[in-house]
Parts: C-alpha cells; sequence; structure tokens
C-alpha cells in the first residue's frame, strides 16, 4: 500500500521531483477535480480507496524517475507493476502525460462499488498459493507474483480473513492489505468494458528505451498499452517476479 507521509520530503526538499508530480497532479486536477498533492498532505490520506492511491502511486513514480535522471542515473530499461506501467509507459514516451493519467484517473474510479474486498500479501510460492485458495471455490484469486515466495491475493473480505487466519496458524507470514478493494480478481471483470471506452482514445509511441510488461512478464510489443491491454492490466495477475527474472536473463542489473 500507499503509505501516510511517503514523498511528502521530496516535494519539500526536491524541486525536479516537486515539477514533475505538480505537473501530473494539474493534469489529474483536470480529469478528476481534485489535487493530488492536496490528498497527499492530508493528516489521513484516503489511500485505501483506489481512487486516491492508484494516482498517488504513479505521480510518485513519475517524480522520482525525473529526480534520478536529474542526478544522472538514466535506465537501460524500465518495467512498472501494475498501475505504475501507467509511470513507466510515460517515462519511456510510449504515453503522453495526460494519457498516464487518464489510465490511472480511469482505473482507480472504476474501482470504486466493486464490493467489499480485500488483498494480501502472503509468504507462498505460486503453487503453494493456488492450492491454498482453492477451497474457497473463485472468492479468492492470485493478484500478483511479487517474488518466487511472495504472493499477493485478492478477492472476498470475508473468504480473505478466513484464509488469513488459516495460514496463520501454519506459521505463513499473511498480512492484509490496508486497502477496500480486490484488484486483479473477478471482482474488477464487469469494468473492464467501461474501462476500455474511457480509454479508447490512447495515442501510443514507440518506447525510447526497452519497455517490460508485467501483464506478459516479457519486453512489451507493438500495440501493448492500448485500451484493451489496459484491461488485461486491470484484471490479470501481476507478473513481476516473472518480468524481473525475465530482465535478469538478459542482462539487465541494479
Amino acid at each position: 500500500g500507499h503509505w501516510p507521509g511517503t514523498g511528502r520530503a521530496l516535494l519539500e526538499q526536491e524541486p525536479v521531483f516537486r515539477d514533475a508530480v505538480s505537473a501530473a497532479d494539474a493534469v489529474y486536477q483536470r480529469l478528476s477535480g481534485w489535487s493530488l498533492i492536496e490528498e497527499w498532505r492530508r493528516d489521513k490520506p484516503r489511500f485505501e480507496q483506489a481512487r486516491y492511491s492508484q494516482p498517488a502511486h504513479v505521480a510518485l513514480q513519475m517524480g522520482l524517475a525525473a529526480l534520478l535522471r536529474s542526478w544522472g542515473i538514466v535506465p537501460d530499461a524500465i518495467v512498472g507493476s501494475s498501475i505504475g506501467e501507467a509511470a513507466s509507459a510515460y517515462a519511456a514516451g510510449v504515453l503522453s502525460l495526460e494519457d498516464a493519467m487518464l489510465v490511472t484517473q480511469a482505473s482507480g474510479a472504476l474501482h470504486t462499488d466493486i464490493g467489499d474486498g480485500a488483498m494480501c500479501a502472503a509468504e507462498l510460492s505460486e503453487d503453494e498459493a493456488r492450492e491454498a485458495i482453492a477451497p474457497y471455490g473463485g472468492r479468492l484469486s492470485i493478484a500478483a507474483l511479487n517474488s518466487p515466495n511472495s504472493t499477493l491475493l485478492s478477492g472476498e473480505a470475508s473468504a480473505m480473513d478466513a484464509l488469513i487466519r488459516e495460514l496463520t496458524a501454519r506459521g505463513v507470514s499473511a498480512r492484509q492489505m490496508g486497502i477496500n478493494y480486490a484488484s486483479h480478481s473477478p471482482a474488477v471483470e464487469p469494468r473492464q468494458p467501461a474501462l476500455r471506452r474511457a480509454l479508447g482514445s490512447l495515442r501510443l509511441n514507440p518506447p525510447n528505451l526497452p519497455l517490460y510488461t508485467t501483464v506478459t512478464g516479457e519486453r512489451a510489443r507493438p500495440g501493448d498499452f492500448d485500451a484493451e491491454y489496459w484491461a488485461r492490466n486491470y484484471r490479470q495477475p501481476v507478473r513481476f517476479a516473472p518480468v524481473i527474472s525475465t530482465l535478469a536473463e538478459q542482462g539487465y542489473t541494479l
């Protein structure tokens, strides 16, 4: 989740970061009618709600990318995770700032009223996670593969509570996220058509550096990041661990 206070010091102390976030905020205000920066500075930001947390994540990542570039730290390749792919597509030149913020505005808004959901980070491999959620008959699903032994789960709140109790009793670390929606789960499927419609005007440009995707776990292909791509991003598991393995196999390092 997005921790309260994240980025506040950078906003105050780093002009490059502040300028990048302010530019994203100006676009976002035109789309949504409210300010990301004002939300960021609240004593209790409403980051449990996707409409607030998702654009905050994206703006933060845009600011960090700009700050790193100002220090001479330029990526050889880039990848984002989940809605963070809006920031990576912008950093790679595939999406304009306006279109990147439209993606996060549409995605965040469509998470509203999708039911009483929950998400949980569990120390389970993909196979172990599939075995753990199998008894719940589709009420829980894998939302993200974060590492070989860390999986993000998503689904109905009551089923998640039961699974967390079960995993804890087995000595498996399972931490519920501070959000009230079930991203990357069947709960969002009814909203996919609306997302496709909202993003039908996206204009794609060729990437200016190698761009990888957590939808496939591979390097992005021509046509990725269109409206259909974001509908897949919205629903499918985030393949973060597989894409990191792909980058390592292709010689990229930190």
